[in-house]
């Protein structure tokens, strides 16, 4: 692909985003409100904090460019598949005490949602040895009873107890000074 032509996916792109910028914020605080509800006042864990956010059109360009998107044929690239490379566009992040939260906390995402995607970022930190955040992140989307709501869409939702929500900010601000950025 030419770099006028990654130019202009960029740009309509961008647009995209900004025509959609306020239904993903209103699926963003429906997503926080139900996760809310569902894990507060709970017998097995403490009440968890709850975050959420939207990956910024930066941050998404970025991920595009790292993962080689502007190295495709012109042809092969869409709006449609850039917006499939990012799972997190959405993302909500559940804080937690403890790391043996993390599992009832999983049990009452795993009964309300569907799970697209489940991944356990702390066996790749076993399995390599390495120093880094460590924590489950599931791509879901609202359970077959709710998925018929049109409010409703795909988010990632990442139950992570309080030290290692810590190690994941130290992590990036490393990495950024690392990488001068």
């Amino acid at each position: 692909m030419t770099e006028e032509e990654w130019e202009n996916i960029k740009s309509e792109f961008k647009d995209w985003y900004i025509d959609n910028n306020s239904n993903m914020d209103l699926t963003r605080r429906m997503y926080e409100s139900l996760l809310t509800s569902l894990l507060m006042d709970n017998d097995n864990f403490s009440n968890p904090k709850i975050e959420s956010r939207i990956k910024t059109r930066a941050s998404c360009i970025g991920k595009f460019e790292r993962r080689k998107i502007n190295e495709q044929k012109s042809d092969e690239v869409t709006i449609d598949k850039l917006r499939l490379e990012i799972t997190d566009l959405i993302g909500i992040r559940i804080i937690c005490s403890y790391e043996d939260e993390i599992p009832h906390i999983r049990k009452i995402i795993e009964n309300n949602f569907s799970v697209i995607k489940n991944e356990n970022k702390s066996e790749a930190l076993k399995r390599e040895r390495k120093f880094g955040y460590k924590g489950v992140h599931l791509d879901v989307c609202l359970s077959k009873e709710r998925q018929n709501l049109e409010e409703y869409k795909k988010v990632s939702v990442f139950p992570v107890p309080l030290c290692q929500d810590r190690c994941r900010l130290m992590e990036g601000h490393l990495y950024e000074v690392y990488n001068n950025i």
